[in-house]
């Protein structure tokens, strides 16, 4: 059966009909560059869901990262913080620093003035000791004089009428007496 062909449109239709002769007819009419672009197709076609599945890894990595980030930022809002918290605490250390700076200054002004009270102190220890050592040697004299005194008058009491016509003599002169009556020699 042939058939006969007067129009594009005979072609298509007989074409249609028998899907054997296109595919010879194909050859004949696409250039080889439209005969390589089904194979290009499916390649580009390959390409682009490798790369659509190495998109899909790197939105995920990329969203790994955006959280890993916001995680970061968190910690160093944290670390600046501390770090505010740290400058706060520094000034505040120097602040304190510089109190007690100035009360060591007082602390050695006042000690410094204690030291000279206390040199002035000891000074006036050494002359209370000297003028004690003065008073206790008036008070052995004066202890003396009350004993000679005492001895006296229980003198007078007990042996007074066999001393009624004697004298009493000043302590120097009856001892340089005596000294002369019993050591001749001197």
């Amino acid at each position: 059966m042939t058939e006969q062909i007067d129009t594009i449109q005979d072609l298509i239709r007989i074409l249609g009909t028998h899907p054997e002769w296109r595919a010879q007819l194909r050859p004949l009419i696409l250039t080889e560059e439209l005969l390589s672009l089904p194979d290009q197709v499916r390649a580009l076609a390959d390409r682009i869901a490798d790369l659509m599945a190495v998109q899909d890894r790197t939105e995920h990595q990329l969203n790994l990262l955006a959280t890993a980030q916001g995680r970061s930022e968190h910690r160093l809002s944290n670390v600046e913080k501390i770090l505010a918290q740290l400058a706060a605490a520094q000034a505040q250390g120097e602040h304190r620093l510089g109190n007690l700076e100035e009360a060591f200054a007082r602390s050695e002004q006042r000690l410094s003035k204690v030291e000279e009270i206390l040199v002035q102190l000891v000074a006036a220890q050494v002359r209370t000791e000297q003028r004690l050592g003065g008073v206790e040697n008036d008070v052995a004299i004066l202890k003396g004089d009350v004993l000679e005194l005492r001895f006296g008058k229980q003198l007078v009491s007990a042996y007074g009428r066999w001393l009624r016509r004697s004298r009493f003599f000043p302590m120097t002169r009856s001892t340089s007496c005596l000294t002369m009556r019993w050591m001749p020699g001197i």
